[in-house]
């Protein structure tokens, strides 16, 4: 008897001063307050933890309380665990911990002169389940605590707020859900609850899934590595360059990425305050934003700031190689100057442009300087003699198609250039080579713009005088060999010269109309160039019997409406033309009756 009251008295002090150990840890955080028995009155708590929103620790101030558990050991000397230590709960403590929303177990390791050491085990109902399952029946099971350190981004008071904030959510949780899920699942988001960024980073948390205002589904627990995120912000130098930047904490640090492929990385604190940066800059994306990324960091190097709104952050160690920069900045403006002056998107990867780089700046010579560079446009023979007329060029996946128009008494030659994609809009422009007097005078022999089928842009330009020229127009027909693929891009041409004509019948759209069905005809005698040829012909005179008996032979060919009824307006045949109509569908004749040669019928019918 006079040994268990020994052995009693021992461990109520052994209690005592582990109470006294986890008391003064919580005395040193001034938003916490413990509630403690040191006598063991509670039947499976010791008592609470109250956490407060500030130090005043007033009623209404209260976030929450979490019940604790206390366990005193007695260590010899300085016999400590080191980073971990075991305990074994008991199995229907835990159920009941679980039934009332978790609790927090604390083992407090205390020697002869009550130095003493802490580990804890967050206890919430998730965790207290699975420990459930891997108990098999047995009566109690062995579980590990972490050894409790007090530093910035571990302490109690962390570890307090954050048991708070899952045990509000798991208290009303639904299920486990296997990640593979989740896109199965409308109207969710992830979710990580958390209080303090840093502390979410250093230590594993729980992942939910689902709308914040109901039940989450739990996903599992784990470790995050960093956490990005947006901002919309004015980031400028000596001149504004982004409107938004991405934050991305880690452990390791914080890094701001700018544009596509700038990354800032100011490392940790300690880091940040020597001012110690680490920049890195990729090459890649599009032109256009590769283009501002070059500038944003040439202009860093010199100024050795940057400011985000009102906020200047200060570069004192960051040092780069200016030069090539600033080459190579100049040589990706000359390109892209090029692609707006050719119509292209500046948004091209810029791994294309350096599949073609030293072939686009010297395409910037005749076309932005005007000045000869005959070895980079105009193809040549294996003898290095010049062929002349027309050719495609492909740059960067699109097609950019030159005609050659001709050479002056002075020496300098006129090209036309225009850039497609075989859907967007085509726009016709004038490239000059340099005279050889060495004078900058620029022949205004401007060209033609249309949209597919819609011809109020042509019609604009071509009613300006200042900006039409038949002779240049045809000229360039007259000596272009264009590929078969661009016989499309040339009725389209033709269809919006004869809408013109139709609507003004200016001889000099006639002219053209004239000889854009006479060049397509020799790239391709297909039905379609055939009847565009003739209704050009109609448009001034009847069709010979040749041309007759040719669209007689051109029914027997065909049995598409759209086509048998055009043939039918070329012979005047209204009620063929008329039966063909009808059995359109409505899409095909709206189509149809958009057509010039749809107008043609119209004046048929009229005369």
């Amino acid at each position: 008897m006079e040994l268990n009251v020994i052995q009693n008295a021992n461990s109520a002090k052994i209690e005592r001063a582990a109470v006294r150990a986890l008391e003064s840890i919580v005395d040193s955080h001034s938003e916490l307050s413990a509630q403690i028995s040191k006598n063991d009155r509670y039947p499976i708590w010791d008592g609470d933890i109250f956490v407060y929103s500030s130090h005043l620790h007033k009623n209404d101030s209260i976030k929450g309380r979490i019940p604790v558990q206390v366990k005193g050991r007695k260590v010899k000397n300085q016999q400590f665990s080191q980073e971990t230590t075991f305990y074994s709960l008991s199995i229907n403590h835990l159920k009941t911990y679980c039934n009332d929303g978790g609790v927090i177990f604390f083992v407090v390791e205390v020697n002869d002169t009550e130095v003493s050491k802490i580990f804890y085990k967050t206890l919430l109902p998730v965790d207290i389940k699975d420990i459930l399952q891997k108990s098999k029946s047995s009566k109690s099971i062995k579980t590990q605590f972490d050894e409790l350190i007090d530093t910035k981004h571990k302490n109690l008071k962390l570890i307090c707020n954050d048991f708070l904030i899952h045990r509000n959510r798991q208290c009303s949780y639904q299920s486990n859900i296997n990640p593979t899920e989740i896109e199965t699942i409308k109207g969710g988001s992830l979710f990580l609850p958390t209080t303090d960024l840093h502390y979410l980073l250093h230590n594993e948390t729980f992942i939910y899934f689902g709308p914040a205002d109901f039940p989450p589904l739990l996903i599992e627990k784990g470790q995050v590595t960093s956490v990005a995120g947006d901002y919309e912000c004015d980031v400028s130098v000596s001149k504004p360059y982004f409107s938004k930047m991405k934050v991305e904490e880690s452990k390791n640090g914080r890094k701001i990425f700018f544009g596509s492929k700038i990354e800032l990385d100011f490392g940790n604190e300690e880091q940040r305050q020597q001012q110690n940066l680490t920049a890195h800059m990729r090459l890649e994306g599009p032109l256009n934003e590769v283009i501002t990324t070059i500038d944003f960091f040439i202009d860093i190097l010199d100024e050795k700031q940057f400011s985000i709104n009102d906020a200047c952050i200060s570069l004192n160690n960051f040092t780069g190689q200016k030069d090539g920069l600033m080459n190579l900045s100049r040589e990706l403006k000359t390109i892209m100057k090029l692609f707006v002056t050719l119509r292209l998107p500046i948004d091209i990867d810029l791994e294309k442009i350096y599949a073609q780089k030293n072939f686009l700046l010297a395409l910037s010579n005749p076309i932005l300087e005007r000045k000869t560079s005959e070895q980079t446009i105009l193809k040549k023979t294996d003898d290095g003699t010049v062929v002349a007329g027309s050719y495609c060029v492909d740059i960067c996946g699109f097609l950019c198609y030159f005609i050659e128009m001709g050479s002056a008494q002075n020496g300098y030659m006129i090209y036309d250039y225009f850039s497609y994609d075989f859907t967007d809009i085509c726009k016709f422009s004038i490239a000059l080579k340099e005279r050889l007097d060495g004078s900058e005078d620029r022949l205004e022999a401007p060209f033609l713009a249309y949209s597919k089928f819609e011809y109020k842009d042509l019609k604009r330009i071509a009613s300006e005088p200042n900006n039409f020229s038949r002779d240049a127009v045809i000229k360039a027909i007259e000596k272009s060999h264009p590929q078969l693929e661009l016989s499309g891009t040339l009725i389209n041409f033709l269809l919006n010269i004869l809408a013109i004509y139709d609507e003004n019948p200016n001889e000099d759209f006639y002219i053209i109309a004239d000889a854009l069905s006479l060049k397509l005809m020799c790239i391709e005698g297909s039905t379609i160039n055939k009847l565009n040829r003739m209704q050009v012909i109609k448009r001034k005179r009847n069709l010979n019997s040749c041309g007759a008996d040719e669209l007689s032979h051109l029914i027997e060919s065909t049995q598409a409406p759209d086509l048998l009824c055009a043939i039918h307006i070329l012979l005047e045949n209204n009620y063929e033309v008329r039966k063909y109509l009808n059995t359109m569908s409505p899409d095909m004749k709206e189509t149809f009756t958009s057509y010039p040669m749809y107008n043609l019928w119209n004046k048929t019918i009229r005369e």
